[in-house]
């Protein structure tokens, strides 16, 4: 049911949500991710000097949506949505995370959002909402 279609739909908003806790708190709440699993979304995200700061209340913008993307990462969606485009990052950043999604999921639907159409990243299917 409703448990279900939550668990394989993810969104990596452009303005994100980080909840009270330490780091592996927002990632992978209920501790089912090895070590190994755990590192690698790190590596993946960006993440991993982030990660040693002592509280996820410091994070800055960009730092947020990282934490956003390795959500993702961690639940292993099947349907991700990426809403809108980061100034922090730049465009060939945005790229290469969002290439780093195609990678890491390969059986998962990408869905990026943009506001206007100097958002779009070349090669890569978007939809532009307004």
């Amino acid at each position: 049911g409703l448990f279900e279609l939550r668990s394989a739909i993810n969104i990596v908003p452009s303005e994100a949500a980080i909840f009270s806790g330490s780091f592996l708190d927002n990632v992978d709440p209920h501790r089912e991710l090895s070590k190994e699993q755990y590192l690698h979304i790190l590596d993946t995200s960006g993440l991993i000097e982030a990660s040693n700061k002592k509280s996820v209340a410091k994070f800055n913008k960009k730092e947020k949506r990282l934490l956003a993307l390795a959500r993702a990462l961690a639940r292993e969606s099947k349907v991700i949505i990426i809403e809108g485009s980061c100034e922090e990052f730049g465009k060939e950043v945005e790229r290469s995370l969002v290439e780093k999604l195609r990678i890491e999921f390969p059986d998962s639907t990408i869905i990026y959002l943009v506001e206007k159409e100097d958002d779009i990243i070349a090669g890569f299917n978007e939809m532009i909402y307004q």
